[in-house]
């Protein structure tokens, strides 16, 4: 039987996920795979560089997993590298407001619901009454309370609102919790996904746990993938850039290359992220197959790394299991601690986050926001500012994500479509979860199943 070939366009998280799996379940080797990517490097936009005046390896942003990343989970065992993961046993949360006072959000090892209300019952930032609120809020997990019809017209605020959660209750549960998530404020968060997440991370006992890398991205997702397909026989092309899909009676025939090479396939995936999908087709036949989605939105990471020339005190800033504290009352909303001598900050949604300027934190200037970083860090932890700095680097991770809005759903494309033996992967497909590394490589398991 002559095996068929599958082009796959675009060696991100969502393409090098596709030939994973279809691999992992090609039993009888029917498939030949090739992956062609533009850049000289694999990983697209979940990646890591070498700073040599640091000497360190530096991620594109931080990312955070949590317990209900299936998917995931699934992906980096079958490459090898799930124990390179740093999981906590229970969810744990410090979070420090600008007095220097430290709440601590920490879930017992109990059956859900239980296990969020308790923590929530525990959890001093927030008073009594609003208590009681939240855990209403929490019954959206079992209970069906709003049809979706009123979820797809509404954002998270508005549900919010409607649930009568209070300005206190935003500011210590509700907004650290959005903005980690979603990378964009409540009011421009569908709630429909909303109600998705909470039903997804409350559901279970382990659910809600989070988890960081050991390593930089690049040992964790990428290096271990590109093992382990050139092993299996996948064709690996960086530099590869594809111009245009060329695409007959409703199939895809060929792909033409930026040096005019014809490529021709059975099967083709696109892993391309959704501001670079519609260059990809003649003009005349993208309209009556795809939805717009060069419509959706991006939005915005900023990562701030810093750098003491001492060690910076444990007694100092306190730790989780996982090295990390959640900052309330700041431009700063998380502080990862990434050794004894550097610190990783980051602000999500950062084209939402105004300075006093007006301008926002994407468009201001590095040397505005290291200055900004130092002072907030200086608000939060007594003492910080005596240690010797050795300097700070800030990394502006532009399209990051989607605003996963009500508006989102009308141009999130679906797996497969008109064209028969063309599927779509990335996390800005229509996967029914925000743009995350889960649902980047869903995506990519829900494509394999085609196979």
């Amino acid at each position: 039987m002559k095996r068929k070939r599958i082009l796959i366009i675009g060696g991100g998280l969502a393409g090098l996920s596709s030939a994973v799996f279809i691999k992992n379940a090609d039993d009888e080797n029917q498939y030949d795979i090739t992956i062609l990517e533009a850049s000289p490097k694999f990983g697209g936009r979940t990646y890591s560089y070498f700073d040599k005046n640091y000497d360190t390896f530096f991620d594109n942003g931080q990312h955070i997993l949590a317990g209900w990343y299936k998917n995931t989970f699934n992906y980096l065992k079958t490459i090898g590298s799930s124990n390179l993961l740093n999981v906590q046993e229970n969810l744990e949360i410090n979070f420090i407001d600008i007095s220097g006072e430290t709440f601590v959000l920490k879930v017992p090892g109990v059956i859900a619901p239980f296990n969020i209300i308790f923590a929530l019952w525990k959890y001093n930032a927030i008073r009594l009454t609003d208590k009681i609120k939240l855990i209403h809020v929490l019954r959206l997990i079992n209970v069906e309370k709003f049809n979706d019809e009123y979820l797809l017209s509404v954002s998270a605020d508005i549900l919010l609102t409607r649930l009568k959660q209070s300005e206190c209750i935003r500011k210590y549960f509700w907004n650290p919790f959005i903005y980690a998530v979603f990378n964009s404020p409540a009011t421009k968060v569908s709630a429909k996904m909303f109600v998705e997440i909470l039903k997804h991370g409350f559901s279970g006992r382990k659910t809600s746990n989070l988890i960081i890398p050991k390593t930089d991205l690049n040992k964790l997702f990428i290096d271990p993938a590109l093992t382990y397909l050139s092993n299996r026989g996948v064709d690996l092309k960086p530099g590869s850039r594809v111009k245009r899909i060329v695409s007959e009676n409703g199939y895809v025939s060929s792909v033409i290359l930026e040096n005019d090479e014809a490529v021709e396939c059975d099967f083709i995936i696109s892993g391309v992220p959704f501001f670079s999908f519609k260059r990809l087709f003649d003009e005349k036949e993208y309209p009556g197959n795809f939805k717009d989605s060069d419509m959706l939105r991006a939005s915005s990471i900023t990562s701030i790394h810093v750098f003491f020339n001492e060690p910076v005190p444990e007694t100092m800033i306190p730790l989780n299991s996982l090295g990390m504290n959640g900052l309330i009352g700041t431009k700063i909303q998380w502080v990862f601690r990434r050794s004894n001598v550097h610190l990783s900050l980051i602000i999500s949604g950062s084209d939402f986050i105004k300075l006093d300027s007006g301008d926002t934190i994407t468009a201001e200037e590095k040397a505005h926001i290291s200055n900004l970083a130092m002072k907030e860090l200086a608000l939060c932890f007594d003492g910080i500012e005596k240690l010797s700095l050795k300097g700070v680097k800030v990394i502006k991770e532009k399209r990051a994500t989607f605003i996963p809005d009500n508006e989102s759903y009308k141009y999130r494309v679906d797996a497969s479509c008109n064209i028969g033996n063309l599927y779509v992967a990335g996390d800005w497909t229509n996967t029914g979860l925000p743009a995350t590394i889960e649902s980047a490589i869903t995506s990519a398991y829900n494509i394999s199943k085609f196979f």
